[in-house]
């Protein structure tokens, strides 16, 4: 009987409190629970994230509920987990940007509806975003196809640089796509060719082996160079005349032998170009300097001892090399004296010497006493003739001359350097 009036008495009081005004604060306080006037049904969310083409979990996906302004990262299993998703039914993304050295995956999208107090697991399989690059195999050879060695090959444009192995080949990947100018040269170690500067434009394609090459061009090499002087004078009534001539071997390395010119400077010593009419020499292929020589334009060679000649040797496709600096090491200047004793079938020679620019010992040069015919101008007579220690040389013919045959005779000064003096020419003839 108690327990029954306790049960009546229970709502009777509740009764009496609200009318009397007090406020009532309804016991179910927490949003999540169903009863309550704030609560929103809601679910969970898991979204998985893999390669497509793998099925290998993908870390640092970016996942998003862009509707909820919701955000998540996939983890190392590549899990993205959304707690308390309202009921509904939602746009799910997912994509992996190409970040912190992330490969990049295609972004996709789904919608998904979430269910009062579900717990939903769905998986995204996203497909690799191909790089925009591609690769470059880069071949340099010669004008006869042969690979170059240790050739620079550059993308200016990159800032990047390699070297052709030993079959000529240098490689680059990662190449941003679209084009891009190549260059590639070879600067050879003394007495090895160098190959000319020369560049091609290349287009690289999104994942792709783009392959390209050049033809480089070699320069000439000199293999051996030498500057000297030549003295002559034609009669002892003239001026002597002043030469400077220059020896050089050039070599073509790509073995066609189209070497088109050489040509010399000659510079001051603050390696100026000096200001006059340069000798040129037009040759066939596979030029060899046999002694080209021209007259002096001042006249006056002696200025010129200490300064530098450079010869350039150009090939057919307009490159050049330079020689290493020659000097003019000594200049003869002025021409033997001579004058004949004795006209006989063995005649005897008299001459004197004098030089602007003394030889140290008479071992440094050496005279060649020349006979011709004058009327053929065939040489009878050529001998070698030490230099005596007097200023004063005199040499009898080792062989008998024709009476009656007019003859030229003269004297040549040659140093050990290459320079010579020739003396001028004079006449000789006697009766039998």
């Amino acid at each position: 009987m108690s327990s029954a009036l306790c049960k009546l008495c229970v709502p009777a009081a509740l009764a009496s409190l609200v009318i009397s005004g007090c406020t009532w604060d309804p016991p179910h306080s927490n949003p999540l629970d169903p009863d309550n006037y704030r609560y929103q049904p809601a679910g969970g969310l898991t979204v998985v994230v893999v390669d497509r083409a793998t099925g290998s979990p993908l870390l640092g996906a970016d996942v998003r509920l862009p509707e909820l302004d919701r955000a998540s990262a996939s983890d190392s299993i590549g899990k993205a987990r959304f707690d308390r998703v309202r009921s509904g039914e939602w746009l799910v993304t997912a994509e992996r940007r190409a970040d912190g050295g992330l490969a990049p995956f295609a972004l996709d999208s789904l919608r998904l509806t979430i269910a009062d107090g579900g717990a939903r697991v769905d998986t995204f399989r996203l497909a690799a975003l191909t790089p925009p690059h591609g690769r470059l195999s880069f071949g340099v050879r010669t004008l006869l196809r042969q690979p170059i060695v240790g050739a620079s090959v550059m993308l200016d444009e990159l800032g990047r640089f390699a070297f052709t192995d030993l079959n000529g080949i240098a490689y680059f990947d990662e190449v941003p796509v679209g084009r891009h100018w190549v260059r590639a040269f070879r600067q050879g170690e003394k007495g090895s060719p160098v190959y000319a500067r020369d560049s091609v434009e290349v287009v690289i394609e999104q994942a792709r082996l783009t392959t390209a090459e050049l033809q480089l061009d070699a320069l000439p090499i000199f293999l051996s160079q030498r500057v000297n002087s030549l003295t002559f004078q034609n009669r002892a009534n003239e001026d002597p005349i002043y030469q400077i001539h220059i020896k050089a071997n050039v070599t073509d390395p790509d073995g066609l032998q189209h070497i088109r010119s050489v040509i010399w400077r000659l510079y001051d010593r603050a390696d100026n170009e000096l200001d006059f009419d340069t000798l040129f020499f037009q040759q066939d292929s596979g030029w060899k300097a046999e002694e080209p020589g021209a007259r002096f334009p001042t006249g006056k060679p002696d200025g010129v001892l200490a300064l530098p000649f450079v010869l350039e040797a150009y090939d057919a496709s307009g490159n050049y090399a330079r020689s290493e600096k020659e000097y003019l090491a000594r200049v003869i200047k002025r021409v033997p004296e001579l004058s004949l004793i004795q006209p006989e079938p063995r005649p005897e020679f008299d001459w004197s010497y004098s030089w602007t620019f003394t030889f140290d010992t008479t071992a440094s040069f050496n005279y060649l006493v020349r006979v011709t015919d004058a009327s053929t101008g065939q040489t009878v007579y050529n001998r070698l003739v030490p230099p005596a220690e007097a200023p004063h040389n005199s040499h009898r013919s080792e062989v008998t001359l024709s009476p009656g045959v007019p003859y030229l005779w003269e004297v040549w000064a040659l140093d050990l350097l290459g320079n010579r003096s020739r003396s001028p020419r004079r006449g000789l003839s006697f009766e039998g």
